[in-house]
């Protein structure tokens, strides 16, 4: 008995369990955000459907109120001309609203193919740092007492930028490991702003409907659903959430987290996957009960 109490009284308590940090989205609210982005994305084809029929409905109107058919549509050539034009202006826009999402398909997302800084990033500092890593780094971090440090820096936002040299861990995550929660100002910090300042304005395109999610998981998802999965991008993730819940911290830094972008990015694709699994379970499923009705 006393020896458990001496355990209990020299364990360490995450010091994060004792502040507040805004809760991710769960599934649901995951499939709600992919839900709205797929009706933005078909607003664009849904406009000029209705379009092309609001002209095919006007010219017909023209035709039909004429008392001398088309000869009287002659009257109306000044109308139908503009009706003309707007038909092929809009389908000139359409066009060209898909050779740019074809050509930011091919050219922005295989960025993260050809890009040796991003590509790097991922493999080191993400992909090559799983869990098992991870948890180490944490779990000294907590008991050196580093991470209360940063979260009471974090609160004041005068010791925010003066926090960096007693906050760095060592450079190289392949020898030791580096922890979001201490790694102001090191490279680790600037490469993975970097890796999800790309992942923003995928983000961005993505919400404004000009490239599908379904594109975007074709082209990265199995990268995107590593990133989403790792414990180390969770923390960075938590860390950013809590700074700029701070008002002191926003009201200096900006009104909204630079990670808001990345997060809806990553919970859509890990929704669309979720339907993809669903999907392809219910395809073998099919698949299975016609085999066994051909036997």
């Amino acid at each position: 008995m006393q020896h458990c109490r001496q355990l209990k009284e020299t364990e360490v308590v995450d010091p994060r369990k004792t502040i507040k940090i805004p809760e991710r989205p769960r599934k649901p609210h995951r499939l709600m955000l992919l839900a709205m982005r797929m009706i933005r994305r078909s607003m664009a084809t849904l406009v000029t459907i209705v379009a092309w029929v609001l002209l095919a409905a006007l010219a017909y109107f023209i035709v039909a109120s004429s008392d001398d058919g088309m000869e009287g549509v002659k009257e109306h050539y000044i109308l139908l001309t503009t009706l003309i034009a707007a038909t092929m202006a809009l389908f000139q826009l359409r066009l060209q609203a898909t050779t740019r999402r074809g050509q930011f398909v091919s050219e922005y997302l295989t960025k993260f193919y050809l890009d040796d800084t991003l590509w790097r990033t991922y493999d080191e500092l993400i992909y090559r740092y799983p869990a098992a890593k991870f948890d180490p780094v944490d779990k000294k971090a907590i008991e050196d007492g580093r991470i209360a440090k940063a979260i009471e820096n974090i609160k004041d936002k005068n010791k925010r930028h003066a926090a960096g040299d007693d906050q760095n861990t060592n450079a190289s995550c392949t020898d030791h490991g580096y922890h979001p929660w201490l790694f102001q100002f090191t490279d680790e910090e600037r490469r993975l702003d970097a890796l999800f300042g790309y992942l923003r304005v995928i983000d961005y395109y993505c919400a404004k409907g000009l490239i599908g999610t379904g594109e975007v998981y074709r082209q990265l998802g199995t990268f995107l659903l590593t990133i989403a999965g790792r414990k180390v991008v969770e923390q960075y993730i938590e860390v950013n959430d809590f700074a700029w819940s701070t008002r002191k911290y926003r009201g200096q830094m900006g009104v909204d987290s630079p990670m808001r972008g990345a997060k809806n990015l990553l919970d859509c694709v890990m929704a669309y996957d979720w339907l993809m699994r669903i999907k392809r379970v219910s395809s073998i499923w099919n698949d299975g009960g016609e085999n066994a009705s051909d036997q």
